[in-house]
């Protein structure tokens, strides 16, 4: 299995009883566009919502960063002003006491003014004039420092109002950042709860995807076997008809030996349809059972191929329901499809073990083997094949699991294991396969 598509088709295609398509239609029809599950998921808007939630989350975290921001500035801002109002309150308080010391000293200098000029006769126009002086220039002072404690006092106030105005913003702020924290986390929650159910919607729908995509590329590939086969095989079937009814009519050329061509491409015809009919969906299922269906599909893989294939039983042989019949049969068709197609094995192996209530089924090859981790990667990327995830989600679906070990040129080993719900139905009879059949 080294080639990158997965896609299990069915075996290889005979070689077509008529005539070639022209080559121009051909790459005409191969060229009809096609929607990949990723392109489905971004027009059904899962990846547009997913981005949008992710969006979501990254604004909140932001705002809630720069509300920390706001509150750690606010922090900073509140520091700052008690610094500074402590520093005017000192101010304040040397300028409330230079005052009172001021007006102690000027109430001296009038009473001594007063003194002085109650009686002038007896002192000298030097002291009058020094005592007036002194006066004046106490009273002077006294109103420069009445201004400054004044103007510091308005100063306090504003800064104690600002200071207020800060811390509040500062509560807010770190209010808010706790209040958001809360949302976030519960919002981060929720996502993370509901990523799981998303994960598994957006799996379903990649799945679903490739169904769909899958079944189109079945049909034109039915379509194409149809036409390059007994859609030809017929057209020649007519001509030979044609053929003989002018022989038999003429009486001339060998009648029996163009009956006998007809014949011949008649069954071969049929024979076609019928390994067509096989790969859609195996009549001898429902007929003979899983067991014999596996054994005459490993034998015409070997006829139609030159794979050798060995297919072994382990336990009791005995009828599964319908579901897990069809399931584990594709498992093992789309194994051994991708072994012929990239694989370059010259030998596989297909080993089914029943035991009460589980069935494992294990098909590995001789080949160049591949990486797994990266066949995962591309067909979850670019939706290529339905090879693997196929596998997987039918076993899945049936509630087992698949196991696939490959390394490149180390071979292929694919196990599933299939749970059997209340045990395998009895062994109850089958219709007998018609003459043909």
């Amino acid at each position: 299995m080294c080639g990158t598509d997965d896609q299990g088709e069915g075996l290889l295609p005979p070689a077509p009883a008529g005539g070639q398509e022209p080559v121009s239609r051909r790459e005409q029809a191969a060229e009809v566009p096609m929607l990949k599950p990723q392109q489905l998921l971004e027009e059904n808007g899962f990846t547009a919502l997913r981005e949008i939630m992710a969006e979501t989350v990254a604004t909140i975290q932001r705002g809630r960063s720069q509300i920390f921001g706001i509150a750690e500035m606010a922090r900073e801002e509140s520091t700052r002003l008690r610094q500074e109002l402590e520093e005017i309150k000192a101010l304040a308080a040397e300028a409330v006491e230079a005052v009172d010391k001021l007006e102690r000293a000027s109430r001296q200098a009038r009473y001594r003014l007063m003194v002085v000029s109650r009686d002038f006769q007896n002192h000298s126009e030097t002291e009058i004039r020094e005592a007036y002086e002194q006066a004046q220039e106490i009273q002077v002072e006294l109103s420069v420092r009445r201004e400054q404690e004044r103007a510091l006092r308005q100063r306090r106030d504003d800064t104690e109002a600002r200071l207020r105005r800060i811390e509040a913003l500062q509560r807010q702020a770190d209010a808010l950042v706790s209040n958001v924290g809360v949302a976030l986390e519960l919002l981060e929650g929720n996502i993370h709860a509901f990523s799981d159910h998303w994960e598994e919607l957006e799996a379903r729908t990649m799945i679903g995807a490739r169904v769909i995509l899958a079944q189109e590329e079945e049909r034109q590939r039915v379509a194409r076997e149809l036409h390059d086969g007994p859609a030809q095989a017929l057209a020649n079937i007519g001509l030979r008809a044609d053929l003989c009814e002018k022989i038999a009519t003429s009486g001339q050329g060998d009648l029996i030996q163009e009956l006998r061509g007809l014949t011949a491409a008649a069954r071969q015809t049929l024979e076609e349809l019928r390994r067509i009919m096989f790969r859609l969906r195996p009549m001898a299922l429902d007929d003979l059972g899983l067991v014999p269906t596996l054994r005459r599909y490993v034998e015409q893989v070997h006829e139609e191929t030159g794979l050798e294939v060995d297919f072994g039983l382990l336990g009791t042989e005995r009828s599964l329901p319908a579901s897990h019949e069809i399931a584990i049969f594709r498992l093992v068709q789309e194994s051994l499809t991708n072994v012929i197609k990239h694989a370059h094995a010259h030998r596989a192996q297909v080993r089914m073990e029943m035991r009460p209530g589980i069935v494992t089924v294990v098909v590995a090859d001789d080949g160049c083997g591949f990486d797994v981790d990266a066949a995962w990667k591309k067909a979850g990327e670019q939706g290529q094949g339905l090879g693997l995830p196929s596998m997987q989600e039918r076993m899945r679906l049936l509630g087992g699991d698949l196991v696939i070990t490959s390394r490149p040129g180390k071979g292929t080993r694919i196990q599933a294991k299939v749970p059997i719900p209340g045990g395998s139905k009895g062994g109850g009879a089958r219709r007998k396969p018609e003459v043909g059949e």
